[in-house]
């Protein structure tokens, strides 16, 4: 597998996590006891949310032996900033204004300068 590939499979397990968690918190009612710890292990959304982070770290592990440390995670943190954003417009119906909208854009261009410079 390529290095790269891996380190798309970090990003959207990143994305994936956040979605499923976001989900398994607004459905899900939690206390401060240790009932509560059953009741998280019974939600699907909470054990999605830990298998795509389990691939994003897997995932991210493998790209960082082949691809530098200062490139693999500026692409990752920045491609998945922009992603949970778009997520969270698309799936939970969040709003963002313009200013948000450019910033994305200067992030995805920016890791498009640093991932070809």
């Amino acid at each position: 597998m390529s290095h790269w590939i891996a380190l798309m499979m970090a990003i959207a397990g990143n994305v994936g996590g956040n979605v499923a968690f976001k989900y398994f918190v607004q459905n899900t009612e939690l206390k401060r006891s240790w009932a509560s710890v059953g009741v998280a292990f019974s939600q699907p959304s909470f054990w999605l949310g830990c298998l795509c982070s389990f691939v994003l770290l897997g995932a991210y592990l493998y790209a960082i032996k082949s691809i530098p440390l200062s490139t693999a995670y500026t692409v990752a943190t920045s491609v998945s900033i922009a992603g949970v954003t778009c997520a969270g417009v698309l799936i939970y119906g969040e709003t963002i204004g313009l200013r948000t909208t450019i910033g994305i854009a200067v992030v995805l261009l920016g890791v498009g300068l640093i991932t070809t410079g």
